[in-house]
């Protein structure tokens, strides 16, 4: 008998459909049965009042169980844990304190518990927070030595010997008793005193001739020769020592006397003034003393966010239950900041490997330099002072002052802050300024309301600030530590305010409502900054505890507390001090900038760097435009010594040369502008070993400070191209002709950096930086400034000095 051969793969390729359907139907048939027929279920279960009745003699008998239970005696040893074993104590009590929230969720009826409860401190939103550095001149005393031997630099006349004193003395004594015989009216006085600035100068001609029967002549202040032929007036030969001119000479006898024209001292000369150093405790001794001043060079981040006040006055007065916002007013104080940072790498995202958060004492950095600079502050921007008086005080941070002649559209006493303006740039604050306008003038409570410049320092130092000089009589700067109340207000004897309606405390003082505005001002700086790093913010808003020491509060943990912190915020946006030294694709040949000269006329850049030369593409040259920020400068061109000077401010190289594949380093010939402490003025920096008009010729380097590399340009492209271009024949027949085109591309420079970095600079882009721009057309209007104020002076009678003044003519003689 044949095998019957079945193929089971053919027989699913056919038949498997319906042989899994008739499958599925088969189980779910069996399933079916199975639920309904199998015993205790389906039809089988029985009815659900025997179930019910089954459920409830169940329950009852463990119930009874429960209830008749009683212990039996130890369990054995194998079913207690060992380190169960022992006394049991008793769980501690627990402190409702621990758990209770910081706010109530709902508004308590008036049935409700009215004890103060701990209030939230908010926070301003990270979107709305700004972070930008600064470059400033701080203005600040003249210091020097330390702790107990520490002096402070004041402005003087130079010192005068005592045997020079004498003769003084000796020769106006004989002056007063007319000495010498009467002569013929006397010529000129005296020529104005030539050159009275420069270090021993001569002195001038004063005295010309005098009468032909003159007595002795006398001798010159300045010092110098003695007795002259009859009729010869005395010559104030040498100037005097380093910047007096000649001194006043005689005619023909006293009434021919004539007094010399001394020039003032220039810039840089010690000879007019002298700073000598004097203990704090002594400046008593020095009345008419002025206190030496200096520019601090300082670099900074300065951070500016709106605050959340109205909210913050509804948390409070909920959770302390006080009836209105004046009463919230009397006992919301803030008390700064608690401020941190991080370096990030240089994609400005990753936290630098062992960068943590690090605590930074922005407080005590500002307090030194608030003290050492007398404490004076710059005054902001009238239209932000009603919001910084009161309602940002303990959040604004005033701005230190500055060392600095600015000037704005041509007028020359203007200042300029070199602040950034950004705290308008946020439009919660500009919202809040327009409420306080609405609102208009407030009567506010009667506390002691100050200018938030007025910060007292004592406070901020902890109650030490060392011995540090005071000002006999410091300048008077608009809303600067006066104590003034807001608009419209008025300070009575006790510091609080006074208005129209009677004095603090009267019936019917208080307006009605006051406006709190929606935001306030927060503003701090953080001094402790280096070039070249980028830094990540975050801080907490302080509020000393309205609760501290009472007795009144919900929990007694809750007045225990010194201040209450709000949760930390973080500053979104890193940021980093700009490089000292950066490179610009700029030449100022081709630039359409424009500047104010010294009368305030506008002036084209272009047409100041005609004399340049051109730039040879041809032999790889490109023209370059270098700033750099200058601290300190050395004005000496004698290799063997150094004369430092503080400059504080950015230096240019107009327009470098610079080859192809060259360090981009050079050192250039230009003017500098410094502070010259005994002129009280900035004046240009001159080099002790130059005259003329090159002793304002400062070499300043652009290359980096030793040790570190220099960059190097690398390649470049652009600029003038000539090329032939084929021009299209007017025939047929005719050949074609070339015609060679100039033309002129933007630059394009590529750069290494010290870092190994390769950038590329674009002229285009570059013409159109306004860091850049601005900070050139400031340098070059200052220059022009301190230029024609300088050349003014010099033509001009002499100041401080008490020979000078305009010659005049000698007298008659009688």
């Amino acid at each position: 008998m044949a095998k019957i051969e079945f193929d089971f793969k053919q027989f699913l390729l056919q038949k498997g459909e319906k042989v899994g359907l008739w499958t599925c139907v088969g189980l779910g048939v069996l399933m079916l049965g199975y639920s309904l027929f199998m015993p205790g279920k389906g039809f089988l279960s029985g009815s659900p009042g025997s179930n019910a009745k089954e459920l409830e003699d169940i329950s009852g008998q463990k119930d009874n169980l429960i209830a008749s239970n009683r212990p039996s005696g130890e369990l054995p040893e194998q079913v207690i844990d060992p380190r169960l074993r022992g006394t049991i104590k008793p769980p501690e009590p627990m402190v409702a304190s621990f758990y209770a929230l910081k706010s109530p969720l709902f508004t308590g009826a008036a049935g409700d518990d009215t004890r103060r409860n701990e209030p939230v401190v908010l926070t301003p939103a990270p979107d709305s927070i700004i972070a930008k550095p600064i470059l400033v001149q701080l203005s600040q005393y003249k210091f020097s030595g330390k702790g107990e031997d520490l002096r402070v630099g004041i402005i003087t006349p130079p010192a005068i010997p005592e045997a020079k004193k004498k003769r003084e003395e000796q020769k106006k004594k004989r002056l007063s008793q007319g000495g010498g015989f009467p002569g013929m009216p006397g010529g000129m006085g005296g020529m104005p005193g030539g050159m009275g600035g420069m270090p021993g100068g001569m002195g001038g001609m004063p005295g010309g001739m005098g009468g032909m029967r003159g007595g002795m002549g006398g001798m010159g202040p300045g010092g110098g020769m003695g007795g002259m032929p009859p009729g010869m007036g005395g010559m104030g030969a040498m100037g005097g020592a380093r910047g007096y001119g000649g001194g006043m000479g005689m005619g023909g006898g006293p009434p021919g006397m004539g007094m010399m024209g001394g020039g003032k001292a220039m810039a840089g000369s010690s000879g007019s003034k002298v700073i000598s150093f004097v203990k704090t405790d002594d400046l008593d001794k020095h009345p008419n003393a002025v206190i030496a001043e200096e520019i601090h060079p300082a670099t900074a981040v300065e951070i500016v966010a709106p605050f959340p006040l109205r909210e913050q006055y509804r948390i409070v007065e909920r959770a302390l239950h006080l009836s209105d916002s004046r009463a919230v007013m009397a006992e919301l104080e803030f008390d700064h900041f608690d401020v941190e940072r991080r370096i990030l790498l240089s994609d400005g995202k990753t936290p630098a490997p062992g960068s943590s958060w690090v605590a930074v004492d922005v407080k005590q950095n500002w307090a030194w330099k608030y003290v050492n600079g007398g404490r004076r502050t710059e005054p902001d921007d009238p239209e932000l002072v009603p919001l910084l008086i009161p309602w940002s005080k303990g959040l604004a941070y005033p701005r230190l002052a500055q060392q600095e002649t600015g000037r704005s559209s041509g007028k020359g006493d203007t200042k300029v802050s070199r602040y950034p303006k950004v705290e308008m740039d946020p439009p919660q604050i500009v919202k809040a300024l327009e409420d306080l306008k609405k609102a208009g003038t407030q009567e506010l409570p009667s506390i002691n309301l100050r200018d938030t410049s007025g910060v007292d320092p004592s406070e901020l130092l902890g109650g030490s600030e060392g011995n540090v000089p005071q000002m006999k009589n410091p300048p008077v700067v608009p809303g600067a530590g006066t104590g003034k109340p807001p608009p419209g207000g008025k300070l009575g004897p006790d510091g609080s305010p006074v208005g129209e309606k009677g004095t603090a405390g009267e019936k019917g003082y208080f307006g009605d409502k006051l406006e709190v505005p929606e935001f306030s001002l927060i503003r701090f700086f953080d001094f402790d900054i280096q070039p070249g790093v980028i830094y990540q913010y975050r801080f907490r808003v302080r509020v000393k505890n309205m609760n501290k020491g009472r007795t009144d509060v919900a929990y007694p943990e809750i007045a225990d507390k010194k201040v209450l912190t709000s949760p930390w915020v973080v500053v979104p946006k890193p940021v980093s001090l700009p490089d000292e030294i950066q490179y610009f694709a700029i030449d100022l040949k081709n630039v359409d900038w424009k500047y104010n000269d010294d009368k305030g006329e506008e002036r084209a850049v272009s047409r100041r760097a005609r004399p340049y030369p051109e730039a040879d593409g041809r032999r790889g040259q490109a023209a370059v435009h270098i700033q750099r920020w200058l601290n300190t400068i050395n004005v000496s061109s004698n290799p063997k010594e150094t004369v430092a000077e503080t400059v504080g401010d950015w230096a240019m190289a107009e327009r470098v040369l610079v080859y192809r594949g060259e360090y981009m380093g050079h050192t250039v010939k230009e003017k500098v502008v410094i502070w010259s402490p005994t002129e009280e003025d900035f004046v240009l920096a001159s080099d002790p070993y130059r005259r003329g008009s090159e002793k304002t010729i400062i070499g300043v380097s652009f290359t980096p400070e030793p040790g570190y590399e220099d960059a190097i340009l690398v390649d470049f492209d652009g600029g003038n191209i000539d090329y032939s271009r084929v021009a299209v024949p007017a025939k047929e027949d005719e050949p074609a002709k070339t015609k060679a085109v100039k033309d002129k591309a933007p630059m394009e420079l590529l750069i290494m950096t010290p870092e190994g970095r390769l950038v590329v600079r674009d002229s285009a882009v570059d013409m159109e930086n306004a860091d850049a721009k601005a900070r050139y057309i400031k340098w070059l209007e200052r220059i022009k400034e301190v230029e024609a104020k300088a050349s003014k002076e010099n033509q001009g009678p002499g100041k401080g000095d008490p020979f000078s003044g305009p010659g005049g003519k000698g007298g008659g003689g009688s």
